[in-house]
Order: structure tokens, then sequence, then C-alpha cells
């Protein structure tokens, strides 16, 4: 399966693989740098990155769940009202970072906001 985002791509490939390909400038296609890619990429940084199930992708940043329901999250880290999807980290996650939520069957990304379904 695959699905398109706004203004970057992701999609999982046959190998369910998750691959990232657009604007990069706040690390939200966590290949571990702020740099763009114009062609699809794998995100070696996954940890157990075959497992991915579900994408979604918010203006500049990404969540997934996996099939044991874990949530990872990477991109910015600070929406317009000063919330972070990690706290005591940086401005910008540049490679994907598992957040303490766990029996997550489902999460859906806004502009600035992340819902998940437990």
């Amino acid at each position: 399966g695959s699905e398109m985002c706004i203004r970057d791509r992701c999609r999982i490939n046959q190998d369910t693989r998750l691959c990232t390909w657009g604007k990069g400038n706040r690390g939200q296609l966590g290949h571990g740098d702020l740099k763009d890619q114009t062609i699809p990429k794998i995100v070696t940084s996954f940890p157990g990155h075959s497992n991915v199930c579900r994408i979604s992708c918010g203006q500049d940043f990404m969540a997934v769940t996996t099939e044991t329901c874990e949530v990872f999250v990477w991109g910015n880290n600070v929406n317009e009202v000063g919330g972070r999807m990690i706290h005591n980290s940086s401005e910008y996650i540049q490679v994907p970072v598992k957040i303490d939520l766990n029996d997550i069957v489902s999460i859906r990304c806004g502009s600035s906001w992340i819902v998940a379904l437990a």
C-alpha cells in the first residue's frame, strides 16, 4: 500500500520498506539530514523498518504505525502553538523516534496535529 502526502511523498515498497522523498528542510523525510530528496529513498535509520503498516504525513512531519502497534514520528517537533511531539527533544527530529504510545492501530496527521486510535 502507499499514501501520498501533500508536501512530501512517502510509500511502502513491495518489500515493506519505508521510502520518502520531497522537501526535507525540517527532517520530515527521516534520512538523518535536512536535505531535499528528489527520488524515493529507503529510510534506513528506521528501527525495524520492514514492519511499517501505516503512514501519515503532516505539513512538515510524519508518523507511522508498525505491525506491533508502535508509533514512530519525525520532522518538525514544534507546532505553531508551541506543542511538541517529543518533549525534551530538538526542534527537528531527523530520524524516526518511537513515542510512548502502545497498542495504537491507526494514526492520522493534519497540518499541525496527530490523532491516534488505540
